[in-house]
C-alpha cells in the first residue's frame, strides 16, 4: 500500500480508535471500506448517491469500532451487518421500546 492510501485512510478512520490495538482494527476496517468506496466511484451513480453511501459507509465504521464487539477485523464479521446493530438491537429489547429498529437506522446493511 502506497503512503499517500495509507494516510488517506489513517484520516478517515481519524476518531474510531483510542488506543493501539483499537487503531489498528480501525484500519483494517477503515481499509475494507475505502475500497467499497473506491468501487462506487467506478459506478455510474450520481454524485448525490455516492455521497450518501460515503456517509452511510463512514457511520457504519464510526459505530461498528465504537460499539461493536470484535477485536480483529474480516470482512466476514460485516455478512450479517454490523455488529453494532446487533449490539444496539440487544440493548433496545424492551418491551416499551420494541420497533422495527431496521427500518429506523436504514434497512438492509450489505447485501452479497
Amino acid at each position: 500500500m502506497n503512503q499517500s492510501l495509507k494516510k488517506e485512510i489513517e484520516a478517515y478512520v481519524g476518531g474510531w480508535y483510542w488506543d493501539d490495538s483499537s487503531r489498528k482494527y480501525a484500519f483494517e476496517l477503515g481499509k475494507f471500506l475505502f475500497s467499497f468506496i473506491n468501487y462506487l466511484g467506478d459506478q455510474k451513480l450520481s454524485n448525490r448517491t455516492k455521497r450518501k453511501h460515503e456517509d452511510n459507509t463512514h457511520i457504519i465504521g464510526s459505530f461498528e469500532t465504537g460499539y461493536g464487539c470484535d477485536d480483529e477485523f474480516y470482512p466476514e464479521n460485516l455478512e450479517d451487518g454490523p455488529h453494532f446493530y446487533t449490539n444496539l438491537k440487544e440493548k433496545l429489547a424492551f418491551p416499551y421500546l420494541q420497533f422495527n429498529l431496521s427500518n429506523l437506522l436504514g434497512g438492509n446493511w450489505i447485501s452479497t
